[in-house]
C-alpha cells in the first residue's frame, strides 16, 4: 500500500541560525527566502503561535521527502514550537522557533545550527499570549 503524503499548512526551505538553549526552553532561529513566503503568509503562521511540525537539516538541492541509504547528516525535530514574531528584509523573513526542552533532544537541536535544511507545519495555533522581550520593548521616558 502507498504511503498517504501529509498535508502542510507550510513546507519551506530554511537557513537556520544560531542556537540558544535556555532553563526551560531552547531555540533556533530560521531564515525563509521571501521568493517562497510572503509577508502575509508569514504573518498568518510567524506571528504569535503555536505550530505542530518538525525542522530538518537538509542539504540544499536534498528533496526532503527522499529516503537516505546512510545517516547522511540530516537530523529532524518534531513536535510543537512557538514563534511570537517574525522580521522581514528585501531578501528574507527571519523568525525564531522556540521548544520545551522537556519535549526535545537538545543535542540534535544543537546540530541544526548555521545549516540548511525543511520547515514543515501542519498546525498553526495562536499563542494565549504573547510577551515581548524585554529588551525590545520601548520603555516608556
Amino acid at each position: 500500500m502507498a504511503k498517504r503524503k501529509k498535508s502542510y499548512v507550510l513546507d519551506v526551505a530554511v537557513e537556520f541560525g544560531g542556537v540558544s538553549i535556555g532553563d526551560g526552553t531552547a531555540s533556533v532561529g530560521v531564515s525563509i527566502d521571501r521568493e517562497v513566503l510572503n509577508i502575509d503568509a508569514a504573518d498568518e503562521t510567524l506571528c504569535g503561535r503555536r505550530l505542530t511540525g518538525e525542522i530538518a537539516v537538509v542539504p540544499r538541492g536534498v528533496d526532503p521527502d527522499q529516503q537516505a541509504m546512510f545517516d547522511n547528516g540530516q537530523h529532524k525535530v518534531s513536535g510543537t514550537f512557538d514563534t511570537k514574531k517574525f522580521s522581514a528584509s528585501p531578501k528574507a523573513i527571519t523568525a525564531r522557533l522556540t521548544f520545551n526542552l522537556a519535549d526535545i533532544e537538545v543535542t540534535e537541536l544543537a546540530c541544526f545550527a548555521k545549516r540548511s535544511g525543511q520547515l514543515r507545519v501542519e498546525g498553526v495555533e495562536e499563542l494565549a499570549e504573547v510577551q515581548e522581550d524585554p529588551e525590545e520593548t520601548p520603555q516608556a521616558a
